[in-house]
């Protein structure tokens, strides 16, 4: 009941659903804040899903490497670490992270990159999950 389908299928269509809704692609995408809580079922889950749905792999993190998991708080607080990255146009490493569970494109320094597009992803207990989109706009 707790536990999200092995085969992503919730994410997957979450993912979609978001590319409807936006018009944005997989290959507009830049960043990546996951959920990533650093277990290996709900992480090996967000890893397979984001290798089968990005050819590109976009540069991706978890928030939660940093601050631990803050349950009901975690949506929002990634949301504002997405948006400071795209607003700074560099992300936060992921912390920790000595053996990754696969040689994807997770953030291992601060560095400048191009972050135009940003997803901020979030699930919970039961399937409640959500996937906030940014773009940045930069004003003249």
């Amino acid at each position: 009941m707790i536990a999200p389908e092995r085969n992503g299928a919730q994410l997957h269509a979450l993912y979609e659903e978001i590319f409807l809704d936006t018009g944005i692609c997989t290959a507009d995408v830049d960043y990546i804040n996951a959920h990533g809580t650093g277990t290996l079922a709900n992480d090996g889950i967000e890893v397979d899903v984001l290798i089968r749905g990005f050819p590109h792999l976009p540069l991706i993190n978890s928030t939660k490497s940093l601050i631990g998991h803050t349950l009901g708080a975690s949506g929002a607080i990634e949301a504002v670490f997405t948006a400071k990255s795209l607003c700074e146009q560099t992300t936060h490493v992921c912390n920790n992270l000595s053996e990754p569970i696969a040689d994807i494109n997770f953030v291992t320094q601060v560095k400048p990159e191009r972050i135009e597009v940003a997803l901020s992803q979030s699930l919970a207990f039961g399937g409640h999950n959500s996937l906030l989109g940014m773009r940045r706009l930069v004003l003249e």
